[in-house]
């Protein structure tokens, strides 16, 4: 799946939210031999002192 650049932090984060939810992420994480999946950066703070900029997602 590929995510538009024009997207923002929070919609990308929302992406992933429904991916977990309906098993997509686990599956695309499975094919790519993804054991572990981190989101981190100003997008995922639930409570952020200026508009989000990034969200990084680390796999391993």
């Amino acid at each position: 799946m590929t995510v538009p650049s024009t997207s923002s932090p929070y919609t990308a984060l929302d992406r992933l939210r429904t991916m977990s939810a309906d098993g997509s992420l686990a599956a695309l994480c499975a094919r790519h031999r993804v054991d572990l999946l981190v989101a981190h950066g100003s997008a995922v703070d639930s409570e952020p002192l200026r508009p989000p900029r990034d969200l990084e997602l680390m796999a391993e």
